[in-house]
């Protein structure tokens, strides 16, 4: 096989980016796009200049270019993607326990056959993304974007590497819902005299719990666990999951991560800038899926495990 070395530049402004040892596909596609194959001179490059591709030739210029600051974020449950097994959970006080009630305004009861149902379906969910997965890196299914010639025919089909994307974001979702219910649930469990005076869950999302590093109250210690009698998660699954999240929600940079894929495990990815200023970190999410699925049925576990802990406890005291 013969190869070639190529020098990437930026598409737009054209300054060097890097360099790469390639397949030599010349005689029939030629180069990748902002790419060449004539060698940057290196050696007259002093520091605070770089070089920029004019068409035709390298031009020394200093390097006044702005570039995001980006970082990778990988999720890892901590064991062995081996050890996935689907979660199953269940309504009788083996995983749940009774919560008090929301007279007039909900039954918590049909929140946890909610959760339940909502666990069945991602692990249905999975089975297809991992269909998918396999699709998208085949032949006859790997086109991007639709057939611009039949947009209006009833028998349009999404790339499967979109549906892949979109099923996977899909999942995401219903796995917050789950997390969400569950911080409600334990605003009602350590909180109801409270809400049956002023009506309003003050907590009930996962993001009010990812930047405390010491819990000192008792939903606290439930979410996010304590040194002592509360189960911790090590792993940073919380703080990683809800950022995955509000990429998905408020990154328009979300939509640049469609076509990266690892063809040997199912991934989801996504790019992210905090409140959406990009001069600070890029954060690149790419995460294992099975490692997020691991994760989310490990918390899910934990914070249920925490609520009966709590309720055992406050038994002692009464």
């Amino acid at each position: 096989m013969k190869t070639v070395e190529i020098f990437n530049y930026e598409s737009m402004q054209k300054f060097y980016l890097s360099s790469e040892v390639i397949e030599d596909q010349r005689p029939h596609i030629g180069l990748p796009g902002s790419s060449t194959d004539l060698r940057p001179p290196f050696e007259k490059i002093t520091p605070g200049f770089i070089p920029v591709f004019n068409g035709e030739d390298w031009n020394i210029v200093p390097d006044t270019f702005w570039r995001p600051n980006q970082v990778e974020v990988n999720y890892d449950a901590g064991r062995k993607q081996e050890s996935y097994s689907p979660l199953s959970l269940s309504l009788c006080s083996h995983h749940f326990i009774g919560y008090p009630t929301m007279q007039m305004l909900c039954n918590p009861f049909l929140v946890t056959q909610a959760i339940d149902q909502r666990v069945l379906v991602i692990n249905k969910k999975l089975n297809l993304i991992l269909e998918l997965h396999k699709a998208a890196f085949s032949a006859e299914h790997n086109r991007t974007s639709p057939d611009l010639l039949s947009v209006a025919s009833p028998n349009t089909t999404p790339s499967k590497i979109y549906e892949y994307k979109l099923e996977s974001e899909s999942m995401i979702y219903l796995m917050r819902r789950i997390l969400d219910s569950l911080v409600q649930l334990t605003f009602l469990l350590t909180n109801h005299a409270k809400f049956e005076e002023t009506k309003i869950i003050t907590h009930g999302e996962i993001g009010r719990f990812v930047d405390i590093e010491l819990a000192t109250s008792d939903m606290e210690r439930i979410i996010i666990g304590d040194d002592a009698d509360y189960q911790k998660d090590p792993t940073n699954f919380l703080r990683i999951f809800n950022d995955l999240f509000n990429s998905f929600k408020h990154s328009l940079m979300h939509d640049e991560s469609y076509l990266l894929m690892c063809p040997d495990i199912p991934s989801i990815t996504s790019y992210q800038a905090k409140r959406n200023n990009h001069n600070n970190e890029i954060i690149y999410h790419n995460h294992n899926l099975y490692h997020l699925m691991m994760g989310f049925e490990d918390n899910v576990l934990r914070i249920l495990s925490n609520q009966k802990i709590y309720k055992s406890k406050k038994r002692e005291f009464e």
